[in-house]
């Protein structure tokens, strides 16, 4: 355990001084001689963060057609005509399928807000720091140009001192030599021999001046560049790390808020998906069968059995109700008869023409109909029809169905010529009765769909009503808040609307 710990404590020692040695790490300390390298680095970064300002532009690109897509693909399958909003909202399949176009909805607006968010987070901060830096870098290359060309023109002027003093010192070398050449020969004068040595002198002097004049443009260059390395270019370099590492910074925050445009989608996403989940979950076959038989269910008894006619003992009544052999007549009766609800929920059967062979026709040729009423009484009662040879016997071409249902009319009166009865109450048409062409059990259905809507339309004329009356004590109260009349004309409106809606009530009950 000691060694370990010991162990630990070493390594730990090593990264603390691994992270000092690389804080400590200067561009103006480690870069004084690569400067352009590190002005084109600056440059390429930048470069770096315009390329990834074109990706989020384009990534933005990418999410608004995604989500126009997701749009145009959901309006395509959402159903538009009346009868498919019917069929789609019925059945546990289509409600599931109509859930997902929903969420498909939600989920392309959370698309929209991903390249909104990236285009107000993301894009905006990046046009600004690359702005920034360039304006930053810019002024760093400036400060270098003008400290460099400072350092350069105190070279050139070293250069021109020492060619100068180069020159100088030639000369003089060769002034001295010719004066050693003189003094050595004896048929030069003594005035010659001056003038070499004059001549020397002042080559000498020149010299010596021209030597100073460089030593002094060497030490103006060695301070000009020392400042330059160890003052001048290392700020400049250390500013283009601080503004590389602020560059860095930046583009990581930009990166973090990309990231965080798509993390902050992501739970309503999830919820969209639940959403979805949730309404496959409730997909129940039992539920659309169920739906399917509300649907369709028409309330019609199953037909009777047909008796076998015998033409030879004069079964008349059983050919009167049996002359189509196909059994087609049976359904004229189903439809044509009023319909009544049994009390157990089901159909009554007796508002069918029973054949002969049922319980309720006769052996000696007569047909019983049984016609019941609706809710009112308009029709009721039983009806007998004697079987006689002109009933019963029809010529082979004749129309078999018309006969019988015209018998029918004849009993029970013409649509169309139905007289009011004794009580005041006219029986209406048939052809005239509310969803007259559905089947009973349809019918119910309808009938009791338009009961709850007026029972709605109802509660709210009356909640109308009731803040109308307190309105109209108000402004009985108070005339100056309104006219008290034109409440009551409104209070009257709806009272007639309530007695229409009444009656619409009692009609389909």
């Amino acid at each position: 355990d000691c060694v370990s710990e010991s162990h630990i404590n070493l390594e730990t020692r090593r990264n603390i001084k691994t992270n000092r040695s690389m804080l400590n790490r200067s561009w103006g300390v480690e870069l004084w001689d690569q400067f352009d390298n590190v002005a084109k680095y600056a440059e390429k970064s930048l470069q770096f963060c315009e390329k990834y300002e074109s990706f989020l532009k384009d990534r933005c690109i990418v999410e608004d057609e995604y989500a126009k897509a997701l749009k145009k693909l959901t309006k395509t399958y959402t159903p538009k005509l009346k009868e498919h909003e019917d069929f789609y909202n019925k059945f546990t399949y289509t409600l599931a399928f109509c859930s997902t176009l929903k969420e498909l909805q939600d989920l392309a607006s959370q698309h929209e807000l991903i390249a909104e968010n990236i285009r107000e987070r993301s894009i905006k901060q990046i046009q600004i720091t690359v702005k920034e830096c360039r304006e930053q870098r810019k002024k760093c290359l400036d400060e270098y140009a003008k400290i460099k060309r400072q350092l350069d023109k105190q070279h050139e002027l070293m250069i021109k001192s020492l060619r100068k003093y180069e020159e100088c010192h030639e000369s003089a070398r060769r002034a001295k030599e010719s004066y050693e050449k003189a003094h050595e020969d004896l048929d030069l004068s003594r005035a010659q021999l001056e003038k070499a040595r004059d001549t020397m002198t002042s080559k000498s002097k020149i010299c010596d001046d021209a030597h100073t004049n460089y030593s002094s443009h060497v030490s103006l260059f060695n301070e000009t560049q020392s400042l330059f390395y160890e003052r001048q270019l290392p700020n400049i370099l250390s500013e283009l790390q601080q503004l590389d590492g602020k560059r860095s910074e930046e583009l990581k925050d930009v990166y973090i808020k990309f990231i965080q445009s798509h993390a902050e989608v992501l739970p309503r996403i999830q919820r969209c998906l639940d959403e979805m989940t949730k309404q496959t979950e409730q997909l129940n076959a039992n539920t659309d069968a169920h739906a399917v038989i509300e649907e369709y269910k028409s309330g019609y008894a199953i037909p009777d059995d047909q008796k076998e006619v015998d033409l030879a003992i004069g079964d008349y009544s059983s050919m009167l109700l049996n002359g189509s052999s196909n059994g087609q007549d049976q359904q004229i009766y189903n439809i044509t008869l009023l319909n009544h609800h049994h009390p157990t929920g089901e159909l009554a059967r007796s508002n069918t023409l029973r054949s002969s062979g049922s319980d309720h026709s006769s052996q000696n040729g007569v047909a019983t109909i049984y016609a019941v009423g609706n809710a009112s009484g308009n029709v009721n009662g039983t009806q007998t029809l004697m079987a006689t040879p002109a009933m019963g016997l029809r010529k082979p071409g004749a129309n078999k169905s018309g006969g019988t249902a015209s018998t029918i009319r004849k009993i029970f009166g013409s649509s169309s010529h139905r007289k009011p009865t004794s009580n005041g109450n006219s029986n209406s048409s048939i052809s005239n009765t509310p969803y007259s062409t559905l089947p009973p059990a349809q019918r119910l259905k309808k009938f009791q769909e338009q009961i709850t809507t007026c029972k709605t339309e109802l509660e709210k004329k009356q909640k109308a009503k009731e803040g109308l009356t307190k309105m109209r004590l108000v402004f009985q109260e108070n005339p100056k808040f309104g006219d008290e009349q034109d409440v009551t004309q409104q209070i009257i409106a709806i009272d007639e609307h309530i007695e229409k809606l009444i009656a619409e009530i009692k009609r389909f009950e």
